[in-house]
């Protein structure tokens, strides 16, 4: 791929359901593949069903012709071309944002799957042609956004963690070594007390020294093989639990923003309210009247 390479920023009607359907998009002969392309780029998870005709879709250094009922996997952060081959082309183009499938706290769930595709340390095959599993669960995934039935968001979230657990099973195109994967485990024994932890005192203050000694090791020992295992700080796993038990607060109760704040950890209400807009992009008032709409459709 020789074109300019950019990044796109994918905009979501609803940030707090961040999956995208572009329905039926149909190329053009105008869209062949040339060497001036636009290469582009994202870290949402793209999911491509061709319905007719014939795509070309270059992946990295690999170019695929795809066909009706093919399914393409642009992995976060792989850079990517969608052009005409032949026929009348047309397909659905799912746009998935992480924090929809690996929800911003850790786990093993989390730590051994979620963040290595979301760090490219693991990758799903591009092209996926007769695997019956994985076109099913997305027939269904498709099915339900496209019924918009009560509690679809449930049932969408439900077939995407189905069909991200089949293409793990059978389409994982690079995986970490038996080292690697070893090494990984032993980390996350090492620092696994942080998580029950901060789950039981996170309303109250808490200290990297707290946090080392229920881990028995020492506080640079456990920020640098934290930062390793989860591509982030240990006060920003921190921050993030405290953030979701505001989430939940602002959903589930009347409280103000000070008692919710006092509750999620946090002595300063503006202070948490930085953090919040920071995080999801609007305050905590304009999500819980989001919310609020949500539980009224």
């Amino acid at each position: 791929m020789g074109g300019t390479k950019q990044y796109e920023e994918i905009p979501f009607i609803d940030d707090l359901f961040p999956v995208r359907i572009l329905w039926n998009f149909r190329l053009g002969q105008d869209a062949v593949l040339r060497e001036d392309s636009v290469v582009t780029w994202h870290e949402q998870l793209e999911i491509l069903y061709i319905l007719e005709g014939k795509i070309q879709i270059d992946c990295g250094y690999r170019r695929y012709i795809c066909d009706k009922g093919d399914i393409v996997i642009v992995n976060p952060c792989e850079e990517h071309v969608v052009g005409y081959h032949s026929g009348n082309p047309s397909y659905h183009c799912i746009m998935i944002d992480p924090k929809f499938y690996a929800g911003g706290l850790l786990d093993r769930c989390g730590l051994q799957y979620m963040l290595p595709i979301n760090g490219q340390q693991m990758k799903f095959n591009n092209l996926i042609r007769g695997n019956g599993k994985v076109s099913d669960i997305l027939q269904e995934l498709i099915a339900e956004c496209e019924e918009r039935r009560y509690a679809f968001e449930v049932a969408v979230k439900g077939n995407l963690l189905r069909l991200l657990a089949e293409l793990f099973r059978s389409e994982m195109s690079g995986l970490q070594g038996d080292e690697k994967v070893i090494a990984d485990k032993a980390n996350y024994e090492l620092v696994a007390p942080v998580f029950p932890y901060i789950a039981e005192h996170y309303a109250q203050k808490i200290t990297l020294k707290d946090l080392a000694a229920a881990c028995c090791v020492n506080v640079s020992h456990l920020c640098r093989v934290f930062k390793k295992l989860t591509g982030k700080t240990v006060m920003e796993y921190l921050n993030e639990y405290r953030l979701s038990k505001a989430q939940m607060l602002l959903v589930t109760t009347d409280l103000g923003l000070c008692e919710i704040a006092a509750q999620a950890g946090y002595t300063d209400m503006g202070y948490m309210m930085r953090r919040f807009k920071a995080a999801y992009g609007i305050s905590p008032g304009r999500f819980r009247h989001l919310a609020g709409e949500g539980k009224e459709e």
